[in-house]
């Protein structure tokens, strides 16, 4: 399949399989942490990649924990704030902590070599 969609003649797509292959689970953590990706087409894409599928798997369910906890939570917070229930301005700050760690993590990923060695 990847022969047909990127050529024999090493075009772009061929060298983005190779290097979603090269990159393994850190690529999955990268596109699983930063939302701009839709998942659907993702899912897709990597089905055409050489990825393990329990490395896809560990890699998709840790990686996407962090961002569902955040917004599940920062929904929560919305929710008390509209109810006018105590504690708002704490809620609130724990939420924005919260997607702050989001928004670092995939930094963290990226710069960590040591992490790929530990993970085979």
């Amino acid at each position: 399949m990847q022969a047909k969609i990127g050529g024999d003649s090493g075009g772009r797509a061929s060298q983005l399989f190779k290097g979603v292959e090269a990159e393994g689970w850190r690529f999955v953590a990268f596109t699983r942490l930063v939302p701009l990706f839709p998942f659907s087409l993702l899912n897709y894409a990597l089905g055409l990649t050489r990825i393990p599928l329990l490395e896809y798997l560990f890699s998709t369910f840790v990686f996407m924990l962090p961002g569902a906890l955040a917004y599940t939570y920062l929904g929560y917070a919305g929710r008390e704030a509209a109810a006018g229930n105590e504690g708002l301005i704490q809620k609130g700050l724990v939420a924005l902590a919260l997607l702050a760690v989001v928004a670092f993590l995939p930094r963290l990923v990226e710069r960590n070599p040591q992490a790929q060695k530990e993970f085979r």
